[in-house]
């Protein structure tokens, strides 16, 4: 298993959990704190900004001996949480396998910073494929899909990948040619 995470980016989906959208980046590092403690079969005593908990061990444990985690973003902060505490980076594809390169980049950067080994950072980036022989038709349900889950205001298709099985496989070679361990 990984577990990947992002912090969000939409203050409906805060408001609506009762959640304040600030310090939403701090939260989700003290949660990553957290869940290895949880996750390491001891007793948990923790007293963080946003959490408190002083229980006995929560099971079952996992079978891994390390869930590795992965954090998406594109924010200054995102990339250097990255840097500092994750297993893996997951990028958006809205800038292109340049984009990619800059943000892995900067996440490298950052965990020279915190001493980590830059080169144990896996590097994913998270694409919407629409696959089909129409390419109109592989365009519009991108856009749809997008306006759906973001807005029709954020809908960008030109960021997805779409199109037959070949025009598919060339926009999705540079990310891979950047360095992109998973696509």
């Amino acid at each position: 298993m990984i577990l990947g995470l992002g912090v969000g980016s939409r203050p409906d989906d805060f408001e609506a959990a009762g959640v304040q959208f600030e310090h939403r980046g701090t939260r989700a590092e003290e949660m990553v704190d957290l869940m290895r403690l949880i996750w390491s079969g001891a007793p948990v005593t923790y007293n963080g900004q946003f959490y408190s908990m002083d229980v006995v061990p929560i099971g079952p444990k996992p079978v891994q001996e390390h869930v590795p985690i992965w954090f998406g973003g594109s924010a200054a902060p995102a990339l250097r949480r990255a840097g500092r505490i994750a297993d893996g980076f997951i990028a958006g594809s809205s800038r292109g396998a340049e984009g990619f390169n800059q943000n892995m980049a900067a996440v490298r950067a950052a965990a020279v910073e915190a001493g980590r080994d830059p080169r144990a950072i896996a590097g994913a980036v998270l694409a919407f494929v629409s696959l089909d022989e129409d390419r109109d038709l592989a365009r519009q349900r991108a856009f749809d899909y997008q306006a759906n889950y973001y807005s029709a205001a954020r809908a960008n298709p030109e960021q997805c990948i779409y199109g037959s099985v070949s025009e598919c496989l060339d926009k999705a070679g540079p990310y891979v040619q950047a360095g992109a361990d998973v696509l």
